[in-house]
């Protein structure tokens, strides 16, 4: 019967954990079939624990051995099926096995004290555990989780630490309660004080990731004001350029009438000529009606023409959009960043955009130059700057606020940014 009981609980184990990981992971395009696979993954693994639990019986060697074959193999497929940034996938695999670490003490702990300490009873409890996990993470805790580790790759080390530590602390103290600690009631003090550390020290890590947040956008905010003031610095020169034409208009019709009376109508014609040129090449060009998109494609412009590269913008965006401003200078504010990262280190530095509003969405395409070859990482260029990789995934995230779009490909020596955004509800 012992075997038996063996082969229930190395079940339950494996499938509770299986089906939480399963329930975790967002596989990738590459994945196709993630069902079949975690019910493969759980096949071995239940094999190797329930052949080590009856060869060794559930001792305290055997109960640590198996717990290290979960957590590696676990971690790795974890690791290997799920997209999105790797070090959230790493703590979110290393914090789910604390806590269920955690919760296999208290199901021991309650096995122990109403159950007679039965093996299949307290298996049981954690199992109900996991159920719990399962109903309430798609409810309650995959969003807001995602939405504070979308930038967890800044700072990770230290939060990838912390977890570790947690982890293995609550490891510990799950086997020491399991085979050392003959007092129910001591074991009792230890998980109380144990959960309340480490809740406390959840709570902490949550506001460091939420503190690191605020300054990656603050950091954005910053960039974004300092490019705006720029825009508002050029719009000031013009302005004072205008001033300074009216001021001087006199001076330059007293000289076309000068050349005009003494019947020296070329040179008349000459400084007309030389005056347009001056005009034109002092003027603040338009290049929409938005006012948003058309101070981000001045910027880019003036950017792109400082390092004798080439930028073509064809925008017919309206001033209206039913769009939040700060939204619409996330999405293309990024993505002319990047084309101008991109384009500046070729030899031939060159933008262009085409923008449009047509059945009701706002369509965009940026095309730039660029040389080597582009990484790919669910469907996203794998950017080489240092903490990069942040500013595709605030698009991304912006257009589906949305239920827009952001599409990305490489033409050659070309690099190619498409954007749908649905305009109506």
């Amino acid at each position: 019967m012992d075997a038996w009981e063996d082969i229930i609980r190395g079940t339950l184990l494996v499938l509770s954990h299986s089906a939480s990981l399963a329930l975790m992971s967002e596989p990738r395009p590459s994945i196709r079939h993630p069902l079949a696979f975690w019910i493969s993954v759980s096949a071995v693994v239940e094999v190797l624990i329930c052949g080590l639990f009856l060869f060794q019986g559930y001792t305290f060697g055997s109960g640590g051995v198996a717990y290290f074959i979960l957590l590696i193999i676990y971690l790795l497929d974890f690791l290997y099926v799920s997209s999105g940034p790797i070090a959230r996938n790493l703590f979110s695999v290393l914090m789910y096995m604390t806590f269920f670490m955690l919760a296999a003490s208290v199901a021991n702990i309650l096995g122990r004290v109403l159950f007679g300490g039965s093996d299949v009873a307290i298996a049981l409890i954690r199992t109900c555990f996991s159920i719990a996990f399962i109903i309430l993470y798609p409810l309650r805790i995959r969003k807001p989780f995602h939405k504070a580790t979308d930038d967890i790759d800044k700072g990770w080390g230290v939060l990838i630490f912390f977890e570790i530590i947690s982890l293995s602390s609550i490891s510990i103290l799950s086997f020491i309660g399991a085979f050392m600690l003959e007092s129910p009631m001591v074991y009792l003090v230890l998980l109380t004080l144990m959960s309340f550390l480490l809740i406390s020290a959840y709570c902490v890590v949550i506001r460091m990731v939420g503190m690191l947040n605020e300054r990656n956008a603050m950091q954005a905010l910053i960039a974004q004001q300092g490019m705006l003031e720029a825009e508002l610095q050029a719009e000031r020169e013009a302005i004072e350029t205008t001033r300074r034409y009216r001021h001087d208009m006199k001076q330059h019709g007293r000289v076309l009438m000068a050349y005009i009376s003494e019947g020296k109508s070329e040179e008349a014609k000459s400084y007309l000529k030389e005056l347009d040129d001056y005009i034109d090449a002092s003027a603040v060009p338009d290049y929409c009606e938005n006012s948003v998109l058309n101070a981000l494609l001045r910027i880019n412009a003036r950017r792109i023409a400082e390092i004798g590269g080439a930028f073509s913008s064809k925008a017919s965006v309206p001033e209206d959009l039913p769009c939040s401003s700060i939204d619409l200078a996330v999405i293309f504010g990024n993505l002319l960043e990047n084309a101008y990262e991109a384009s500046r280190k070729t030899g031939h530095p060159s933008v262009e955009i085409r923008a449009s509003v047509r059945n009701g969405s706002l369509r965009a395409e940026i095309r730039n130059s660029m040389t080597g070859s582009v990484r790919w990482k669910d469907d996203l260029p794998v950017t080489t700057k240092e903490h990069g990789g942040t500013g595709l995934r605030n698009v991304v995230l912006t257009l589906g606020k949305y239920g827009g779009m952001l599409s990305t490909e490489q033409d050659g020596s070309v690099f190619i940014a498409r954007v749908i955004m649905p305009l109506e509800k």
